[in-house]
C-alpha cells in the first residue's frame, strides 16, 4: 500500500483506535535522544532560576528555588511553561521525597503534564515488584500505560526524564492522527513511540491548539533541576536515522546560495509590500532616503520635530573599507501639514565619524561619537558651539561593541548601553557615576522607570529595580546587577529563510534555513503609548534584524518580578520576506504609536566578526548594493486614531505641570525633562499638588521625581504620595525619602512604619533597600523586621546591604538572635572586611613579552573583551572565563586553534560547565587580522589576572593555521582535545 493510500484508510479510521500496523507515523519520535540540550532549547529551571509561571493567578505559588533546585509546593499548587508547544523534545531531572505510612500513589508524587493533557507520572515507586507495578506508578502514562521497563531510583537519588512528543493531528474538528510519544527514564526506554489514545486521568480534553507543559505540585516537595524544551516539527514520517543532521558541504550550508531567493533592494513603497504584520495593525513611511540614510537612533523634540541619527559609512562593502569616512550626521524631520509624514528635512550637525545616539537637552544636543561625548548648542537649528562632556565615551572596541543610547530616565540621569556610566549635570558641571553595565544597542524603560535593553542573543532583558538600587554601598561588591531576561533565547518565526546569518547553520538555523533563536537582537522599547487598545499596553518589543522581524511580548508583574510572554503561537508581531529590512531601533512617539528604523542594509554583521561563509554569502547576493539608503514606519493600531502633535516648546513650565499625568508616556518624560531643563522653582506648590493626587498614578510618580530634578524633593511632597495605594508610587516615594535632610527623615518614620505593613513586595523590598539610610535607631528595627518577613525573596538581602552603607556594623550588632540567614550575614561580613586595591594584572618584566602583552590587550579589548569581561570572569551567556582556565593556560596550539577556527560550547572551565549562547567564531578567515595579532592577544590573556604564562609565539599561530588550512567548521571541546591534547 503506497503512503498516499495509507493516509487516505487513515482518515476514515475513527480518532481513538487508529491501528499501529496501519499507521504511516510508526516510529515518528523513535531516535530523537542525544543527551545534549540543543541550541535553541528554552531552560526551564537553570542554574540561575526558573521561566515557568504559576498555573492559577488565585493561588499564591509556594513553590521554592535555590541554588538550581525549585521544590514543588507542599499544597497542590502547580507551575506552567509561559509558552505553549506542539511538538517537542523534553529533558527534566528530578529528585522524589519520601513519605512513610501513606498511600503509594501520595508517595512523592509529581507528574508532567504534556499540553496539560496526558501526564507522565512522578512517584517514588522504586522497589515495587513487576506484579504489583500500577500503571498509576512511576514513569506511567498515568493510567493508560505501564512503562515498559521498571528503572526507578530511591528517594533521594536524582533522575531524569526525557521526552520526543507530537501532538495529535485534528481536522474538521477531528482527531486523525493520535498523539505519540517516547521516553527514556535514566537513559533507558520506557515508551517506545507510543500512540496516546485519548488524554490521561484530570488532563484536559484533547484538541487542535497547543498547550503548556505543566508541572504537577501534588503536597509533596519533589525537586527538579536543570529542565529544558525544544520545539521540534514533527510532520513528516522520518527515517531511522533521521535525528542525524545532514552532512554539509563545506561551511555549513544549509540553503545553497542558488537557491535563496534574490535580495535586489526594494524601493519604500515595494517594501511596505513585504510586511506581514499583526492584522490589528497598519505601517505607514514617514521618512526614507534620501532623507535619512542609515539611520540608527532617533528622538522627538518637545515640537514633535524627528532628530535622527545617521551612519552613513557603516559597512559599505564586505571589507568596511570606507567606514571610518566622517559621513555621520544628525538632521531634523518635520511633518509640516500634520499628514504623518516627515516632509521637511534639515541637517543639524554633520562630518561626524559613526555617530550612535543622541539626547536633547536643555538648549542642545547630546551626542555620542565614534570615541567622544559632545554636548552642542542648537542656534536656530544648526549647531553651535561643541563642547566635549566625556573624552572617554566610548571604549576602544568596534563599531558594534561602543556605548550607545544617552537615554534620560525617569531618575534624570542619562543613560547607554555598552557602558557602565552614566551622566548628569550638576551646578554646570557634568557629572560620569558608575553604574550597571547594561546591553548592547538600544534603552528604554517602563511606566515606572525600569530599564529595558538587550544583548543580541536576549530579545530583552530589564531592571528588575529602580536603577542604581544595588549600588548605593561601595563597600558590596557582590550581587549587584539585577538585570533579568524577560524574553529569552525562545523560538523565532521569520517570514523567510535567514540563511544570512554570521555562522551559517552552525546551531543557528534549521535545517530549512531559518534562524531558530535570536542572534542579532536590538533596539527594545517598553511600549508606554495610548494609541494602542487595552490588551497591547503592558508590552515590549525588539528588532532582529538578521531575521527581518519585530517581536513583541507581554510584561506581566509577578512575585515583584518582571516576566515577558510571546502570546502569538508561531507568528511575530512584525516579519519581512524582504532579507534587505534591518530594524534595528525601536521608540515611543508623540502621536501615541512605534516608530521602528530600518536601516535597508544588505549587510548588518560588522567586518571583524565576518565568517568565510557570510562574506561568500555577502558577495555572493551582491548584498555590498545600495549601501545608503534607510526607511522610518510608523506602527498603529487600526481602529483608534493617532494623537494629535505636541506644541510644549516655548510654554512656560507651569503650564507643564498637568502634561505629567498625560496617558502617553512621551509626552510626560517630555514634559519632566523641560520643567527641569527650564529650572523654574516656580511650578514647585504644584507639583507637591500633583504628588498627593491620587486619582493620576503616573502624575504623582513623574511629580516627585521632576522635584528631585530641581533639585525640590521634600517633606510634603513625600509625605502626600506615601498616601497613596499604588505601590510603585510608595516605591518611588521610599526611594526618595532618602534624599530628604536628616530631620526629615525622623519625620518620616511613622509613614514606614505604616507602609511596613504592607503586603507588596514592591513596598517590601523598597523599604528594604532605603530603611538603612534613615538614621534613627528605630528605622534598623523596622529594617530586620521587613528581612525577617522577605528573606528569601528576590534582592531583599541585596536591595539592604546596598542602603546600609557605613552602618553595616551597627546593623551586625542590633539584629536579634533570632536572625540568622548566613547569606545576609555573609553580606554583611563583606562589607565588613577592608578592600584592596591592587590591579588585576601586571605587565611581565621581559621587554618582548612586555610589548607583545600590551599590543594584546588593546586586541583584547576591541575583539574580546565584549564576551569575556574586563576582567577575565567571562560574560553571563556570552563567553565562559579566561582567568585560570585550561584552555588558555595549557596547550599553545590548542589555544591558536581556537583563535582561529572557533569552538562551540558547552565548555567546561574549573570544573564548571558554561553554555554560551553560540559558538565563538574563528577569526582565520578574517582579512584585517593576522597572525602576530593572534600571537599578542595569546600572550596578553596567558599573562594577565595572575595567569602568567608564557608568551605566545607567532610561529605557532602560523604552524597551527597551516595544520587547519582545509578545516571550514568550528571545534567542539572533545574534537580539540583529540587533535591537541
Amino acid at each position: 500500500m503506497t503512503l498516499k493510500c495509507r493516509r487516505l484508510l487513515l482518515l476514515f479510521t475513527f480518532p481513538g483506535y487508529l491501528a499501529a500496523a496501519e499507521d504511516p507515523l510508526a516510529g515518528i519520535t523513535k531516535g530523537l535522544f542525544n543527551g545534549k540540550r540543543p541550541a535553541d532549547a528554552v531552560q526551564l529551571v537553570g542554574e540561575r532560576g526558573y521561566t515557568l509561571v504559576p498555573e492559577s493567578e488565585k493561588v499564591k505559588s509556594q513553590w521554592v528555588f535555590d541554588q538550581g533546585v525549585l521544590t514543588a509546593s507542599p499544597k497542590w499548587d502547580s507551575l506552567v511553561t509561559p509558552g505553549v508547544y506542539f511538538d517537542f523534545r523534553m529533558h527534566l531531572e528530578f529528585n522524589v521525597n519520601s513519605v512513610p505510612n501513606v498511600d503509594a500513589e501520595k508517595n512523592g508524587n509529581s507528574g508532567i503534564y504534556i499540553q496539560k493533557r496526558y501526564e507522565l507520572q512522578i512517584l517514588n515507586s522504586h522497589g515495587v515488584s513487576e506484579e504489583d507495578y500500577k500503571a498509576s506508578y512511576a514513569g506511567s502514562l498515568y493510567r493508560q500505560k505501564k512503562p515498559d521497563q521498571l528503572v526507578s531510583k530511591p528517594a533521594g537519588e536524582w533522575q531524569s526524564y526525557d521526552i520526543v512528543f507530537r501532538a495529535a493531528r485534528f481536522k474538521d474538528g477531528k482527531r486523525v492522527e493520535n498523539a505519540r510519544i517516547s521516553v527514556q527514564q535514566n537513559g533507558v526506554l520506557i515508551h517506545d513511540d507510543y500512540a496516546l489514545t485519548n488524554k490521561t486521568g484530570a488532563g484536559e480534553k484533547e484538541g487542535p491548539a497547543p498547550g503548556p507543559i505543566k508541572f504537577q505540585g501534588h503536597h509533596n516537595p519533589v525537586e527538579f533541576r536543570n529542565c529544558w524544551i525544544q520545539r521540534l516539527e514533527l510532520d513528516e514520517v522520518k527515517e531511522k536515522d533521521a535525528p542525524k543532521p545532514k552532512k554539509k558541504k563545506g561551511y555549513t550550508y544549509v540553503i545553497p546560495f542558488d537557491e535563496i531567493p534574490a535580495a535586489p533592494a526594494l524601493k519604500p513603497k515595494e517594501a511596505l509590500e513585504t510586511f506581514r504584520l499583526h492584522k490589528e495593525f497598519e505601517m505607514s513611511l514617514v521618512s526614507h532616503e534620501p532623507a535619512v540614510q542609515n539611520p540608527l537612533a532617533l528622538r522627538f523634540d518637545g515640537n514633535g520635530r524627528m532628530w535622527v541619527v545617521e551612519m552613513r559609512s557603516y559597512m559599505p562593502n564586505a571589507n568596511g573599507e570606507g567606514e571610518d569616512a566622517p559621513t555621520g550626521r544628525i538632521s531634523i524631520h518635520e511633518d509640516t501639514n500634520n499628514d504623518g509624514v516627515y516632509d521637511k528635512t534639515s541637517v543639524f550637525l554633520d562630518g561626524l565619524n559613526q555617530p550612535r545616539s543622541i539626547a536633547l537637552y536643555k538648549n542642545g544636543v547630546l551626542f555620542g561619537g565614534h570615541e567622544k561625548l559632545y554636548f552642542v548648542e542648537n542656534v536656530d537649528g544648526k549647531a553651535g558651539k561643541r563642547t566635549v562632556v566625556d573624552e572617554n565615551y566610548t571604549q576602544d572596541a568596534n563599531v558594534e561593541h561602543r556605548a550607545n543610547a544617552l537615554f534620560r530616565g525617569l531618575d534624570n540621569w542619562i543613560y547607554n548601553v555598552k557602558s557602565d556610566a552614566r551622566y548628569r549635570e550638576v551646578d554646570g558641571e557634568w557629572v560620569k557615576e558608575k553604574t550597571s553595565f547594561r546591553g548592547q544597542w538600544g534603552l528604554s524603560q517602563d511606566n515606572y522607570g525600569r530599564l529595558y535593553y538587550n544583548e543580541n542573543w536576549f530579545g530583552i532583558k530589564a531592571d528588575q529595580l529602580l536603577p542604581n538600587t544595588l549600588m548605593k554601598n561601595p563597600n558590596f561588591q557582590l550581587g549587584r546587577a539585577h538585570g533579568r531576561h524577560i524574553s529569552y533565547r525562545d523560538k523565532l518565526y521569520p517570514a523567510r529563510i535567514t540563511p544570512g546569518v554570521n555562522r551559517g547553520g552552525e546551531g543557528a538555523i534549521d535545517d530549512k534555513g531559518y534562524l531558530t533563536a535570536a542572534t542579532g537582537a536590538a533596539g527594545p522599547v517598553a511600549y508606554r503609548g495610548d494609541q494602542f487598545p487595552p490588551e497591547f499596553q503592558n508590552t515590549a518589543l525588539f528588532c532582529e534584524p538578521t531575521a527581518n522581524l519585530i517581536r513583541m511580548i507581554h510584561v506581566s508583574r509577578k512575585d515583584g518580578l518582571l516576566t515577558g510572554e510571546h502570546l502569538m503561537g508561531e507568528r511575530e508581531f512584525l516579519a519581512s520576506t524582504d532579507e534587505r529590512f534591518r530594524p534595528v531601533n525601536l521608540f515611543n512617539a508623540p502621536d501615541g504609536t512605534i516608530y521602528a528604523i530600518d536601516m535597508y542594509h544588505g549587510i548588518i554583521q560588522h567586518k571583524h566578526y565576518l565568517t568565510k561563509y557570510l562574506r561568500e554569502h555577502i558577495q555572493h547576493r551582491n548584498l555590498e548594493s545600495h549601501p545608503r539608503l534607510g526607511r522610518i514606519y510608523r506602527i498603529k493600531h487600526r481602529k483608534n486614531p493617532r494623537g494629535v502633535k505636541p506644541a510644549m516648546l516655548g510654554k512656560k513650565p507651569g503650564e507643564l505641570v498637568a502634561v505629567l499625568a498625560h496617558s502617553n508616556g512621551w509626552w510626560r518624560d517630555t514634559a519632566q525633562q523641560l520643567i527641569i531643563d527650564a529650572g523654574d522653582d516656580s511650578v514647585v506648590p504644584a507639583l507637591i499638588a500633583l504628588a498627593g493626587d491620587h486619582s493620576q498614578p503616573f502624575g504623582q510618580i513623574h511629580a516627585l521625581w521632576t522635584l528631585e530634578g530641581l533639585g525640590r524633593i521634600n517633606l510634603a511632597a513625600i509625605k502626600a504620595a506615601m498616601t497613596s495605594e499604588d505601590p510603585y508610587v510608595l516605591e518611588s516615594a521610599i526611594r526618595l525619602a532618602e534624599c530628604l535632610p536628616s530631620i526629615d527623615l525622623i519625620a518620616a518614620m511613622s509613614i514606614l512604619e505604616r507602609l511596613a505593613a504592607n503586603p507588596d513586595l514592591l513596598v517590601q523590598r523598597q523599604l528594604a533597600g532605603s530603611l538603612g539610610r534613615f538614621p534613627s535607631a528605630d528605622a534598623l528595627v523596622l529594617l530586620e523586621k521587613v528581612l525577617l518577613n522577605n528573606i528569601e525573596a528576590p534582592f531583599f538581602r541585596e536591595a539592604a546591604i546596598s542602603g546600609l552603607e557605613g552602618r553595616e556594623l551597627i546593623f551586625r550588632e542590633a539584629l536579634g538572635e533570632g536572625f540568622r540567614d548566613e547569606k545576609f550575614l555573609g553580606y554583611l561580613k563583606h562589607c565588613m572586611t577592608p578592600k584592596t586595591t591592587a590591579s588585576a594584572f601586571k605587565a611581565p618584566r621581559n621587554k618582548e613579552h612586555r610589548e607583545s602583552f600590551h599590543r594584546g590587550e588593546k586586541f583584547y579589548i576591541t575583539n574580546c573583551m565584549a564576551c569575556h569581561g574586563s576582567d577575565g570572569n567571562g560574560l553571563e551567556q556570552l563567553g565562559p572565563p579566561l582567568l585560570k582556565s585550561s584552555w588558555v593556560n595549557g596547550s599553545s596550539e590548542r589555544l591558536s586553534a581556537i583563535l582561529l577556527q572557533g569552538l562551540m560550547g558547552p565548555i567546561e572551565v574549573n570544573g564548571k560547565k558554561y553554555t554560551p549562547a553560540a559558538a565563538m567564531p574563528g577569526l582565520k578567515d578574517a582579512p584585517q587580522i593576522d597572525d602576530a595579532d593572534l600571537a599578542d592577544v595569546s600572550t596578553f590573556i596567558r599573562h594577565a589576572w595572575g595567569n602568567n604564562q608564557s608568551a605566545m609565539k607567532v610561529e605557532i599561530v602560523k604552524a597551527t593555521r597551516e595544520k587547519l588550512k582545509g578545516r571550514q567548521t568550528t571545534f567542539t571541546p572533545v574534537e580539540l582535545k583529540k587533535i591537541f591534547p
